[in-house]
């Protein structure tokens, strides 16, 4: 639901005239203006035609199984604080250990309590975990740090597979930061298009737990990629869609399911321009 109102501005001394106010404003509203010179007959001066802007339907999601638990595979909760700067587990295909990457030395805290601190330099510092997922759901629970520009998630993610550009899909991401939550597709390494991004309708606290979610799934027809962005802002309303966007013309590589199964990962990163810490627990990535 959206309210429309339309105004006429008029210059001092006279006052602006008020001329539609609707306040379920969810179909296309046309304005007809006439201007009368005298005792002439009005005539028809301009049309205008007022398109509701509305957010697409949030598609139903089927939740299955488990395919990554921080505290199942990842042991952040085993007691045992450690930090990890390379790699901690199995990361052969669907091994489940997770490794860290890209610039800004990036290393990971686990706490041994369920958490874990993601601490990097200036750069964008990540860790991949592998996962295989095609049609999934991450879950996790995040704290952003005052220095922390923001926290960067990608799925169905191939992006260091080598190779040509159609066998290294970078994959479908969403970045949160305090006062906003982006969407895009990196076709390959740091080719990115279909980007989308709007202002959070509250702004999130640094040093402060929240939970979050990210989808990426197919359409019913298997001829578009959806994502959703979801944050719970502790307000008692749960998780609330913050951003439902779309990729209405994947290339066929992007749906190539049985590559995504050969290998695929997830991500977590953090981009920062001076040294920055995201804290993370109850990770999970769910199947869809």
């Amino acid at each position: 639901m959206a309210r429309l109102r339309v105004t006429a501005k008029r210059p001092p001394p006279l006052t602006d005239l008020g001329i539609v106010d609707i306040t379920n404003f969810n179909t296309a509203f046309d304005v007809d203006i006439f201007a009368q010179y005298d005792d002439q007959e009005p005539q028809l001066h301009e049309k205008v035609t007022f398109i509701p802007q509305i957010e697409p339907p949030v598609p139903p999601i089927v939740e299955g199984k488990v395919l990554w638990d921080s505290n199942t595979h990842g042991k952040w909760n085993d007691g045992n604080k450690r930090i990890v700067v390379k790699s901690e587990g199995d990361i052969k295909p669907n091994g489940k250990g997770l490794w860290m990457a890209a610039s800004g030395k990036p290393k990971l805290e686990i706490v041994g309590d369920g958490s874990s601190n993601l601490i990097c330099e200036p750069g964008h510092g990540r860790f991949y975990v592998a996962a295989r997922n095609f049609n999934s759901k991450l879950l996790f629970e995040f704290a952003l740090s005052k220095e922390t520009d923001n926290l960067s998630l990608k799925l169905r993610c191939r992006h260091q597979e080598g190779g040509a550009c159609e066998h290294r899909f970078g994959g479908y991401g969403c970045s949160i930061s305090v006062d906003e939550v982006g969407c895009k597709r990196e076709d390959c390494h740091n080719l990115h298009s279909n980007s989308k991004s709007k202002d959070l309708p509250e702004r999130l606290k640094t040093d402060t737990w929240y939970k979050g979610a990210f989808s990426v799934f197919n359409s019913e027809d298997n001829k578009k990629v959806n994502y959703l962005a979801e944050l719970d802002f502790n307000n008692g309303k749960g998780l609330i869609p913050v951003l439902s966007h779309s990729d209405p013309s994947p290339k066929a590589y992007m749906l190539d399911k049985e590559s995504f199964d050969l290998n695929s990962y997830f991500w977590m990163r953090q981009n920062n321009e001076a040294k920055a810490t995201i804290r993370l627990r109850n990770v999970q990535l769910l199947e869809l």
